[in-house]
């Protein structure tokens, strides 16, 4: 039993993209991931984190903007998948790279997470990991060992019956048939509701008004270390477990050549106003934020609105709709045409 682990990954050798095929198909972009991880090839930016990134980036509408400004061909994947883990973002990027070769790897700045793994972790966690931080301590490795092992019988079983190879189900077929078109992003049709009245009733209806973006400039949507106009620290850090993985984020970036880089979202609301500047969460002591990080404030996507006329544009206080996400992303595109004219 203690050596069930091994059998998928050393015996059975299961394969990254058959890892997340693998994975229950009602957990949305799992299949999608699986998907690209067989296809493989070059890309110029990957997205990886929780439900924020892929509601938060619209890969295609990234791309379309980009292709104007490079004059060439663009390629965005958006590897977001519900709930934030540190160890399954780190997992998730492992797989992707041995295959996936990006140019920039982005993973947004996360305002929670869990200290233990994900919810989802046994479907996607092995043992023996290829990546996993030195300075864990007994109990976070024994609790990872033992995800592994919850999650060894569905792999063992995956790569006997080769699970991956089953027919999307008929109820899912649009919804996965969407993450293929949309390259991972999922569009956030709705109007705003509070997380603290959650009640469906309560939602505000989906009308959100055409907007023009304010000229935000280069400079102020880049962190340069300190606190300053622009950005700001948050009142709590990632702890040392999360900012071990983070920073091994970073590692197998560069390893694999790509550009690692953080990114805050506008997503940051206080009980009765937002944000006047981008939240950037430091890191626990001992790591250091050694890449670049870029964001803008929800005060300086939308300088002239009040309160109430900002949630237009939200769906709640993590996530934007489908029409703030585009305007959030014009508002980071130049910033990204930089970066991948930087790119090695």
């Amino acid at each position: 039993m203690l050596l069930s682990p091994f059998v998928p990954t050393e015996i059975l050798r299961i394969k990254p993209a058959e890892v997340y095929l693998s994975v229950p198909q009602r957990y949305g972009n799992y299949n999608f991931i699986g998907n690209r991880i067989a296809e493989g090839g070059e890309v110029d930016i990957l997205l990886i984190s929780g439900s924020n990134t892929h509601t938060g980036f619209d890969s295609n509408f990234i791309a379309e903007h980009l292709e104007k400004r490079l004059n060439r061909e663009v390629h965005v994947l958006n590897f977001g998948a519900s709930w934030y883990g540190a160890e399954v973002d780190l997992t998730r990027l492992a797989d992707a790279l041995t295959t996936i070769k990006p140019k920039i790897v982005l993973l947004p700045d996360a305002d929670v997470g869990f200290y233990f793994p994900h919810e989802l972790s046994r479907y996607v966690w092995r043992h023996p990991p290829k990546y996993q931080p030195a300075g864990l301590s007994i109990i976070e490795r024994a609790t990872l060992y033992g995800t592994a092992m919850l999650g060894a019988p569905n792999l063992t079983y995956a790569a006997i019956a080769k699970i991956w190879e089953r027919p999307i189900r008929p109820d899912l077929r649009a919804c996965m048939q969407r993450y293929e078109d949309s390259s991972g992003y999922q569009a956030e049709p709705f109007g705003w509701l509070s997380h603290h009245n959650p009640d469906r009733e309560n939602r505000l209806p989906y009308n959100p008004k055409d907007y023009t973006l304010p000229d935000i400039p280069l400079e102020a949507t880049k962190f340069n270390g300190v606190e300053d106009e622009n950005f700001e620290f948050r009142s709590y850090t990632y702890n040392k477990y999360q900012s071990a993985f983070i920073s091994m984020m970073a590692e197998v970036a560069e390893e694999h050549g790509a550009q690692f880089a953080m990114v805050s979202m506008p997503t940051h609301f206080g009980k009765d106003a937002p944000a006047e500047r981008v939240w950037v969460r430091p890191f626990s002591e001992g790591y250091g934020r050694d890449w670049p990080t870029i964001g803008v404030s929800i005060r300086q996507l939308f300088p002239d609105l009040t309160f109430d006329e900002m949630k237009q544009y939200y769906s709640d206080e993590s996530h934007l709709n489908d029409k703030g996400a585009q305007i959030f992303n014009l508002a980071i595109i130049p910033v990204l045409e930089q970066m991948l004219r930087n790119a090695r």
